[in-house]
């Protein structure tokens, strides 16, 4: 298993200092991570002073959010693949990496690119995935860097369950922090449609497969894509992707068990909560895609995504997300095995997802005995 080998800093490292001191109090920091608190305070005092001059040019205030798409489904089902290829529409905006760790230095990224080329790999280190600084990235990285969000759970794992309460749920402090978060968000999406100059913002996150309701407040005309694979899947690469990120970003330790829990419970909670507000979703504007099928035939799924969602110009999107595609190299799928313990617990307490998306155990599991 392959492993996130990054400098000893944050992705915190972007956010204002007020933010940055805010999410750091949150938790408990463990004494061997002070290095990586104190090394990234330092950078972020640099980023901080280039705030007032990003601030006065400023035009996201001017920017209408028309239409998004929000790729919805648990880590490792195919929506970083998806993402990808609808991004490389020149009709798609989203948030990049680097908008993602810096996102109030937009207009100061040609010092802060660079240092980011240096912070992170090239490739994604579990499959090989190319990772860089102008790739579109999940969201909710950036929104760390702007308020206390979802992903503070990678920082401080003990609190993973409050964590979801509080940012998926809303249910702590309710209404007010719902509202901080969609504002966040809002500002987020805007300065990203300035960034690449697309015509709709294109944003994959798996926390919003559990906050549909709150998406749709903000914006009623959004458009949603639900991606799912087999649970089995799923449980097992997001095993392999969790053990090899938390080590990289987290602020006190974790421990193979604890990181196994999360992962049981965020994917329970994560569809149920998607499969209770899903209803809430105009039936034109949900499309839901079913790994297997769209790994088979990636495009033909894409037209019809197109279609349903009144998407204009597919051939030219066609034509740019093709070559994108082509291109792919080096994504290396893994050979599962799983201890019989692991495989009934997942059965258990998953068994509801498993109906729910009409899946099976995979035929080609091997399976240990404990």
């Amino acid at each position: 298993m392959g492993e996130f080998k990054i400098p000893p800093l944050s992705t915190l490292i972007g956010s204002t200092l007020p933010n940055y001191f805010r999410v750091v109090r949150s938790g408990r920091v463990e004494s061997k991570y002070y290095h990586k608190v104190f090394l990234t305070f330092l950078v972020g005092i640099v980023s901080n002073a280039f705030i007032p001059w990003e601030r006065l040019r400023e035009r996201y205030r001017k920017v209408e959010v028309k239409k998004p798409v929000f790729i919805l489904g648990h880590w490792r089902s195919g929506t970083t693949l998806l993402h990808n290829i609808l991004c490389h529409d020149p009709q798609a905006s989203f948030i990049t990496t680097y908008q993602s760790i810096f996102p109030h230095n937009m207009y100061s990224k040609w010092l802060f690119k660079n240092f980011l080329h240096w912070k992170i790999p090239d490739k994604r280190p579990t499959d090989d995935v190319d990772l860089g600084a102008n790739l579109p990235q999940e969201d909710d990285f950036a929104l760390s860097n702007i308020t206390t969000a979802f992903y503070d759970f990678f920082f401080f794992p003990d609190a993973y369950k409050e964590h979801y309460e509080r940012h998926i749920r809303f249910s702590e402090n309710g209404q007010h922090y719902k509202k901080e978060w969609l504002d966040s968000y809002h500002y987020l999406i805007r300065k990203g449609l300035i960034n690449r100059k697309g015509k709709y913002p294109v944003l994959k996150n798996p926390a919003n497969t559990g906050r549909i309701g709150a998406i749709l407040e903000q914006y009623p005309d959004a458009r949603f894509i639900h991606i799912h694979r087999n649970p089995v899947t799923v449980y097992l690469s997001t095993r392999t992707f969790f053990l090899s990120l938390f080590p990289a970003v987290q602020l006190q330790s974790s421990s193979k068990e604890q990181i196994i829990d999360i992962i049981i419970h965020y994917y329970k909670w994560l569809m149920q909560d998607y499969l209770e507000q899903k209803e809430l979703i105009p039936k034109e504007n949900l499309y839901e895609i079913r790994f297997e099928d769209f790994e088979l035939e990636p495009f033909a799924t894409l037209e019809k995504v197109y279609q349903q969602f009144g998407i204009d110009d597919w051939e030219t999107g066609y034509a740019a997300m093709l070559d994108y595609y082509k291109g792919l190299h080096g994504y290396k799928k893994s050979v599962y095995r799983i201890n019989r313990s692991e495989l009934d617990r997942v059965k258990t307490e998953w068994d509801f997802a498993f109906k729910a998306l009409s899946y099976d155990i995979p035929q080609n599991l091997e399976v240990l005995e404990d």
